[in-house]
């Protein structure tokens, strides 16, 4: 009788291994992952730089009560500042600078810095202000924490050359302050006037739907104005990494004061790498007029590689994942993905991380994760198991080509 039971055993546990072998769908992907929708080959990619063609795959165990991130954060930037390009003509003649709250700090710097060798530069005591109420101040009067080009320098301040800064006294108040320079030289490309209001409740957010973008999805963006009484206009504009601003859409959010832009992100030989999405704002407060700019960046890869949407499943050695790809064009690509078991409560909890790379010529291959039998022996947990936080990588063109917050269900 023993040897029946014992008999039975075997073909229990070698029929759960049966059922938990084969081949495995991905699970349907969720709207914040990254899925490419066809990979490209080498014309659509940039140079690939030297890389290992040494293959790597190792794994770690994970407590079971470690936090994991299923999704990517959206980032948002917040901004209390602008800035403008103007010409020294208008510093000569007076500018206006519209603030909102007491004690803005004002920077100062040529956008074209040289000049016949020489590196321009303003003297804040040898600006003219005139406060909301008409009054005139010069010689540094009605500035705190003045700081010329050459103090700025030398403190290892990491402005751009030839940047003065100073502080309006917060005795002043705020509203609309003009600003007059009568010596300040012509710079070919114009001036930066730069105005930050750190205490000020009028804030510019900018956010993006994701951080990382393909060639060919689109970029959504929304912008939000909080603190003004009302808007009156919005633009926006992107940067490529080759420096190229390319002016977007701006448009309502339908039953929101919140604006967006969607715009397509189709140029190859332009997109890889980090781009900027920038926007300005004017609106309205008590104060009167409203000025912000805000930027943020995200990146942008070509889809270089893929998963095929499956894995084949066996337990010779433990948990072996092995993940079928699609590469357009050769190089070092990196999986990485977390496995979950399930516990005595049903409930699903971290057993370890693996991660797989080498180098993959253009065609079908595969990467592979290998969970040990010891791993999933100690983490006291078993099947269902789920593979989670699944990326790829491109290593040498440094892409993230996709990620999938749960990608496999494994019984």
């Amino acid at each position: 009788m023993k040897k029946t039971l014992l008999f039975s055993l075997v073909i229990l546990t070698f029929s759960g291994a049966l059922a938990m072998a084969g081949s495995v769908d991905f699970l349907a992907p969720d709207t914040g992952d990254l899925i490419p929708t066809a990979v490209i080959g080498d014309s659509g990619a940039k140079s690939l730089p030297n890389v290992s063609m040494d293959a790597v795959s190792y794994c770690w165990a994970l407590k079971a009560d470690a936090q994991i991130d299923a999704h990517q954060p959206v980032f948002e930037a917040s901004s209390r500042e602008y800035r403008m390009l103007v010409k020294a003509e208008q510093l000569r003649s007076g500018l206006d600078l519209p603030t909102t709250a007491p004690g803005a700090l004002i920077r100062l710097n040529p956008a074209g810095s040289a000049r016949m060798g020489k590196t321009l530069s303003i003297d804040p005591k040898g600006i003219v202000l005139i406060d909301p109420t008409g009054r005139r101040f010069s010689d540094g009067q009605g500035m705190l924490s003045l700081a010329d080009a050459e103090a700025l320098k030398a403190a290892d301040v990491p402005f751009a050359e030839g940047t003065s800064a100073f502080r309006l006294d917060p005795a002043l108040g705020s509203g609309l302050f003009k600003l007059m320079v009568p010596e300040a030289a012509d710079s070919e490309a114009g001036w930066v006037v730069n105005v930050l209001e750190k205490d000020s409740p009028v804030v510019f957010t900018a956010r993006t739907d994701r951080q990382v973008y393909l060639q060919g999805q689109r970029l959504r963006a929304s912008f939000a104005l909080e603190g003004a009484d009302g808007l009156e206009s919005v633009r926006a504009e992107i940067h490529s990494p080759s420096g190229e601003a390319q002016r977007v859409r701006v448009l309502r959010r339908p039953g929101s004061t919140d604006f967006e832009v969607v715009a397509p992100l189709n140029h190859a030989e332009l997109s890889e790498g980090l781009w900027e999405i920038h926007a300005s704002v004017h609106g309205a407060s008590a104060e009167g007029e409203v000025i912000r700019d805000v930027h943020t960046a995200f990146a942008v890869s070509a889809p270089t590689a893929s998963f095929l949407g499956r894995a084949e499943i066996s337990m010779t050695e433990g948990l072996r994942i092995e993940l079928p790809v699609e590469i357009g064009a050769p190089g070092r690509y990196a999986a990485q993905g977390v496995l979950f078991g399930t516990n005595a409560k049903g409930e699903m909890q971290p057993i370890g991380v693996c991660q797989s790379a080498d180098y993959l010529a253009t065609g079908s291959s595969s990467l592979s994760f290998v969970f040990d039998a010891a791993m999933l022996k100690s983490s006291g947990l078993t099947a269902p198991y789920e593979l989670r936080n699944l990326e790829l990588k491109d290593q040498g063109r440094m892409g993230e080509l996709y990620t999938q917050a749960r990608a496999l269900a494994i019984q």
